[in-house]
């Protein structure tokens, strides 16, 4: 495939992008789905999921994971630490940060949620095999980079 000329799409790029978009769609969808069922806020288990899972610290670097507004993030921090799930300490190497580390019942919380979803998550990938996850994860991070960066050029000026 060759990059195609502005207003033209040919039939096999259309099927691709249809594709990664459904996949993109799917897996977000059945994390919401999840999380629907479960009585728990999508945004608010991604804040669990990267200061449980992922070691995630700041408000900034888990909005810039997960792509969500600094605000909804904001928001979320301040309900989490309102209920005793969470405390927030000066950064000593950035000011402008503070850390962010689930309290004892913060730890209790997220598991209840997290364990169920990450023995979900070891299933589907037992069930598609972790070479073919491992593929499947550097396939769509090229993806993105090359998206992201195509996206930067293209708008490069236009601000």
């Amino acid at each position: 495939l060759r990059p195609m000329e502005e207003g033209q799409m040919n039939t096999q790029t259309r099927a691709l992008l249809t594709g990664v978009n459904a996949g993109i769609i799917k897996i977000r969808g059945a994390y919401a789905a999840w999380c629907r069922q479960n009585g728990v806020n999508y945004h608010e288990m991604l804040i669990l999921y990267s200061l449980y899972i992922d070691d995630i610290r700041t408000q900034k670097a888990i909005s810039q994971a997960y792509g969500v507004p600094k605000q909804t993030i904001n928001n979320l921090i301040r309900a989490l630490q309102e209920k005793g799930y969470l405390t927030l300490a000066p950064n000593a190497s950035n000011r402008q940060e503070r850390i962010l580390t689930l309290t004892e019942s913060g730890l209790r919380y997220a598991e209840s949620i997290l364990l169920p979803l990450l023995a979900l998550e070891e299933s589907a990938i037992c069930a598609m095999g972790a070479e073919a996850v491992r593929q499947m994860v550097d396939m769509a991070l090229r993806y993105g980079a090359i998206l992201e960066k195509a996206m930067r050029e293209a708008s490069y000026g236009k601000a």
